[in-house]
């Protein structure tokens, strides 16, 4: 199933993400059909849908929490259809999953049942997935996308997708980033907001 016909799946959203602090949850969302979780001791945990390797253990659908191994201490989690991403509090980044579109970065297009470090990224503030593609905002403010293109999602033009990272041009000063099944989002230190990709319905 390609990230196109998986589109229908976000009705039935029940991926949360949840940012552990030292006296528990902190913050939660929904996206997806999968779970993944930062316990306050920031072991990631997963459980769901693993059709494509999304929640990083090598057992295939699972109803109870598992342990995603191979991780050192993580500080932040995103979903997108069938990948997930993590920053690690040294401020790597990891994806595992789905990759046909080359949405985990590595430079291949081959999927990962288990997390891998991007090797090209470094000191990440956060983390974004869509549907097939992800970004990252770095502490420099600048913006890096990667995976599919076809609607202009990454932000970079020539390419219809990419396996490694761009850097989006244009874009400084950036303080929060958001990604939806085919569009992205920046917000930046001036409180201005831009938006690019698909724009469907507005």
């Amino acid at each position: 199933m390609n990230a196109r016909t998986r589109t229908a799946l976000i009705v039935s959203a029940v991926l949360v993400l949840l940012a552990a602090a030292a006296r528990g949850w902190q913050s939660m969302r929904t996206t997806g059909v999968r779970r993944a979780a930062v316990q306050p001791s920031s072991v990631v945990l997963a459980w769901g849908c693993n059709a494509h390797g999304e929640l990083g253990v090598v057992p295939p659908n699972t109803h109870v929490p598992s342990v995603v191994a191979g991780l050192p201490i993580m500080v932040a989690l995103a979903a997108g259809f069938g990948h997930s991403l993590a920053i690690d509090d040294q401020g790597n980044v990891w994806s595992w999953g789905d990759n046909d579109l080359g949405q985990l970065g590595t430079g291949t297009r081959n999927s990962s049942l288990l997390p891998v470090k991007i090797a090209t990224l470094g000191h990440a503030r956060a983390v974004a997935a869509g549907a097939g593609h992800s970004l990252v905002l770095l502490e420099d403010g600048t913006v890096w996308t990667w995976g599919d293109n076809r609607d202009g999602e990454l932000g970079v033009e020539g390419v219809s997708d990419s396996d490694v990272p761009l850097r989006v041009k244009g874009l400084a000063n950036v303080d929060a980033i958001a990604a939806g099944g085919r569009h992205t989002l920046a917000l930046l230190h001036d409180g201005t907001v831009h938006v690019w990709g698909t724009n469907g319905y507005g």
